[in-house]
């Protein structure tokens, strides 16, 4: 299996935590990896910066997941589900994806303060600003 994009991470990454544990970030990755049986070459795919592909994506849908407040981290580093992430995935979604996430108002508001800093930094003007 080619390995995924991180959108297609975070709903099995959320089933992993639905334990309530609390879940170390290599243990989560390394899991996720036999998930998607990933091979050594593509677990080991390097990016320029030195870091894993994989582990980037990873990290990626952790940040998804913790904006939308599905996860939260401890003070210890960990990461474990919240009620919300709980309550996602009793009704059973088929993905968890940006179209997904834009439900919780959280996920939403980052989203536009992402693209409000991006768009200030290209001067560009966002939908509906004017335009």
């Amino acid at each position: 299996m080619a390995i995924p994009k991180y959108y297609e991470i975070t709903l099995p990454l959320l089933r992993l935590v639905s334990d309530g544990a609390e879940h170390g970030a290599k243990p989560l990755v390394e899991l996720l990896a036999k998930h998607f049986c990933l091979t050594n070459a593509e677990f080991a795919e390097k990016l320029r910066n030195g870091g894993t592909k994989f582990q980037n994506l990873v990290a990626w849908a952790k940040v998804a997941l913790k904006l939308g407040k599905l996860i939260e981290t401890s003070p210890q580093g960990s990461d474990r589900i919240t009620d919300r992430g709980k309550q996602v995935l009793a009704e059973n979604p088929n993905m968890v994806d940006h179209s997904f996430l834009m439900q919780f108002q959280e996920y939403a508001e980052a989203k536009s303060l992402t693209r409000k800093k991006a768009n200030k930094n290209t001067g560009k003007l966002s939908k509906g600003a004017g335009a």
